[in-house]
């Protein structure tokens, strides 16, 4: 009956219990909007497409379309279209739509296997460049790109830089034409060497590369010619001359480019080392004192005097 004694209290705490049920009620309610809220997160916007012409086609203009692309491209492979792209070379597909690990150009690009990788004889493209590249194969976008309107692209003369351009077909090749060709030319080629285009030489022999573009210091090459390796090449002959080794590191240093040549070289007689030509006596000169030699040795000696 205590309870009940006083109306007053009663009242006091309904009115205690009700605000506490209507507090919770408003916590729960705001802690159910912050939920709805991070459960619906704000839409993303789609990722942009790789587009050939926007993306693609720059690249390939700047560091591949000087060998591939015209009517003779190498190794009959053309990249200034999508649709030439899808049609190969003369080893096969080029690229494998929805597979860029599998694409042979950019096996190619990134090095693997034994093939030698591209550009040829340039810097090699950037890690962006490469990924934009399989990004664009990896979409698997290719295969309407034979029915529309191709995208071409400009062609260039050359990625060269004006200073080295033409500097392997005009001046290193017939260096190498002159004092290489008879062990490493296009008839003989030991150790699997072959001296006569910048292909075959960015290929290297059995026992692999000979020249490492843009490090004339580390190419095997450069090292036989000044005979830090042995044995010294020409093997048989006479070193090469110092201007004729500073023109071949030059040339690799500046990144081992082309453009190529397949103009005949003027043929000379090969180059024989002393030790390797037959001694012929010479005739022993006559001095105006004869008595002041004891031997034929001295006469050649006075004779200088």
């Amino acid at each position: 009956m205590g309870f009940f004694a006083n109306p007053r209290r009663v009242t006091d705490r309904w009115g205690l219990l009700a605000g506490g049920v209507a507090a919770f009620a408003i916590a729960f309610a705001a802690s159910g909007l912050r939920i709805a809220g991070q459960s619906s997160p704000a839409p993303t916007k789609p990722r942009a497409a790789v587009d050939f012409a926007r993306d693609i086609a720059p690249i390939f203009q700047k560091s591949c379309l000087p060998c591939h692309s015209g009517e003779k491209p190498q190794g009959g492979l053309r990249l200034d279209t999508e649709a030439q792209i899808l049609k190969g070379g003369q080893s096969g597909k080029a690229i494998i739509p929805g597979d860029s690990a599998k694409s042979q150009l950019v096996k190619r690009l990134i090095g693997e296997g034994e093939e030698t990788r591209m550009p040829m004889g340039a810097n090699p493209l950037l890690a962006a460049q490469i990924k934009l590249i399989r990004a664009w194969i990896d979409q698997d976008a290719l295969a309407v790109a034979e029915s529309a309107p191709p995208a071409q692209i400009t062609p260039v003369a050359s990625h060269l830089e004006p200073s080295s351009s033409g500097l392997f077909a005009g001046r290193i090749r017939p260096i190498l034409a002159a004092r290489c060709y008879t062990c490493h030319g296009p008839d003989v080629q030991q150790n699997g060497l072959r001296l006569d285009s910048v292909a075959a030489i960015l290929k290297g022999s059995d026992n692999g590369r000979v020249v490492m573009p843009s490090d004339s210091g580390k190419s095997p090459l450069v090292r036989r010619l000044i005979a830090l390796d042995r044995p010294q090449m020409p093997y048989g002959a006479p070193p090469l001359s110092a201007e004729e080794v500073e023109l071949i590191r030059k040339w690799i240093d500046q990144g081992a480019n082309g453009p190529d040549s397949s103009a005949p070289v003027v043929a000379t007689a090969p180059l024989k080392h002393w030790a390797y030509i037959r001694p012929v006596r010479p005739e022993v000169p006559e001095v105006k004192n004869p008595g002041w030699c004891r031997n034929p040795i001295d006469n050649f000696v006075l004779a200088r005097l």
